[in-house]
């Protein structure tokens, strides 16, 4: 996740836009499960799919991206787990369009609001 930030060691052009200030790669990881625990916490994706979610924290257009996984625990067996593919911002116009388009902003906090799917 933190090699997004790698803008800096880059000495050519990735089209990439890279993150604003309202993430910190130091602590990075613990802000996206903030943002994913109050997501949880208000259910209102609950029975939707999770593989990508879209979201707005300070009036800023974010998409997270996850798919299900397997993994073996001794004990346990194999255990299904969701992970995090990739999570940006979305800066493309046609792509925040189309995001707009076919969902609705539903607000959790002051601060964050999810798109659900019409």
């Amino acid at each position: 996740m933190n090699r997004h930030y790698a803008q800096i060691t880059k000495q050519y052009d990735t089209g990439k836009t890279f993150h604003n200030e309202d993430f910190k790669p130091r602590i990075l990881s613990v802000q996206l499960k903030e943002i994913l625990h109050d997501i949880d916490s208000s259910k209102v994706l609950q029975g939707q799919a999770i593989d990508k979610i879209g979201f707005q924290k300070n009036g800023i257009h974010y998409l997270i991206w996850t798919s299900e996984k397997i993994k073996s625990v001794k004990g346990q067996g194999n255990v299904s787990f969701r992970r995090l593919d990739t999570f940006y911002h979305v800066s493309d116009e046609a792509e925040k369009n189309k995001i707009i388009a076919t969902c609705d902003l539903k607000k959790i906090t002051d601060t964050l609001s999810v798109y659900l799917p019409k």
